[in-house]
């Protein structure tokens, strides 16, 4: 939280062996060998608290799949971690305190019909694991991560499917899932079928993100006919809906998926693109995953988080407009820094700094929540120097979508 301590270092998640070269030892116990402790551990590792080894079929999956969250997710999902997202995913809170279960997501639906962060019984309402299922702007975690987990993909379906789901909208999602699947188990004998015939089996499938999730998942057993795989990742390739196509584009060899830029961007090649001013319009303010319309807003549209855009033309160049995308920090207007608050107990707030007076400090977090503390609490308030508008905002878009957004920014004088 805040750089105050370095991923996954915990006991949660040291507390467990290690392959040193040959010598197989508990982690925590190395490094107290190694002096790194400045009092003594208890002498067996199982007195210390650990997380579940995900991998092991042998374990209660539930165990597995929080401690596949926590290692993955929750250095952000968690209180004061720097998610937007209102929900925490520690494998120490009991389920029904995480915040997940049965709650809308706050970060957009993607498309999905009813969509829950955590749809119990039924993974195909589950925000939570279309994010880990695609690639593109939709994807979590959004940073260090490039390829979809097979293996993690399927430990949290399980999981989300064996969930106790309860009412009617239960029975009625999972009727829906059963029609699925036997049109899904009518694609497997589907080799030797007409082009035409194949089109009538898997386009109603398509149709929704939920269903799309589906297929998707099927697609991923490597008991799918890879012929009928193939097909399949070629025909949602020319589908529009970007919430299906990605879930598809792990399926399509290297040289035919999406060229998204990635972690080094060249403006240049960029720039030298067009663009379109209504492909951009719809970028900002119509496509899932895309953040631009949570802190900004247009013609009255969007979330005062940071500035509005209304004009952003007059003031910016199109390769300015590019650049503070690219890099945020360099130049921040001083009503949209960044203030650090850590109060005497330890807990670490951030935001744009709203107001401070001898009674209390109010912060604005990028979810445009309103943070209060009592001053008296208060033990160090410091400005960053880093933009509340992450980094690397670019990286899951391809050159074309860039040079449309920037251009309708451009264009808005």
């Amino acid at each position: 939280m805040a750089a105050k301590y370095a991923v996954g270092i915990q006991t949660l998640q040291m507390n467990r062996d290690h392959d040193y070269g040959g010598v197989v030892a508990n982690q925590l116990q190395t490094f107290a060998q190694l002096g790194l402790f400045t009092g003594p551990l208890p002498a067996e590792p199982a007195a210390l608290p650990r997380l579940a080894d995900y991998r092991d079929d042998s374990q209660d999956i539930n165990f597995r799949a929080r401690a596949y969250l926590h290692a993955n997710c929750a250095h952000c999902h968690r209180r004061w971690g720097g998610g937007n997202a209102e929900f925490q995913l520690l494998a120490t809170l009991d389920l029904g305190d995480m915040g997940i279960v049965g709650v809308r997501p706050g970060q957009g639906t993607l498309n999905i019909p009813n969509a829950k962060i955590v749809a119990a019984n039924d993974p195909y309402r589950s925000a939570l694991f279309y994010r880990i299922s695609t690639v593109g702007p939709g994807r979590m975690p959004r940073i260090g991560s490039n390829l979809v987990d097979g293996a993690g993909v399927k430990l949290l379906h399980d999981w989300i499917a064996q969930l106790p789901a309860a009412g009617l909208l239960g029975d009625a999602s999972s009727r829906a899932a059963l029609k699925n699947a036997g049109s899904i188990q009518q694609l497997r004998s589907a080799g030797d079928a007409s082009t035409e015939a194949l089109h009538k089996q898997l386009d109603p499938l398509l149709a929704s993100t939920s269903t799309a999730l589906q297929l998707a998942q099927a697609l991923a057993d490597e008991s799918f006919p890879a012929k009928v795989r193939d097909w399949a990742a070629a025909r949602v390739a020319q589908v529009e809906n970007t919430d299906v196509r990605d879930l598809y584009e792990r399926f399509l060899p290297e040289e035919r998926r999406i060229k998204r830029l990635g972690n080094v961007i060249k403006p240049e090649q960029i720039l030298a693109l067009p663009g379109d001013i209504e492909r951009g319009r719809k970028l900002f303010f119509e496509t899932s995953g895309v953040q631009c319309k949570t802190c900004h807003r247009i013609g009255g549209k969007g979330t005062e988080v940071g500035p509005d855009l209304d004009g952003i033309g007059k003031k910016y160049a199109r390769a300015q407009i590019l650049e503070n995308i690219l890099d945020p920090s360099k130049q921040i207007d001083p009503k949209y820094v960044t203030y650090l608050v850590e109060t005497k107990r330890g807990q670490i707030f951030t935001g744009l700094l709203v107001s401070k007076d001898v009674g209390k400090v109010v912060l604005k977090d990028a979810a445009n929540k309103r943070i209060e503390v009592p001053a008296d609490g208060v033990e160090v308030i410091a400005p960053q120097q880093k933009s509340l508008m992450p980094e690397l905002l670019l990286r899951d878009f391809t050159a074309e979508q860039v040079a449309d957004l920037t251009t309708y920014l451009s264009s808005l004088k």
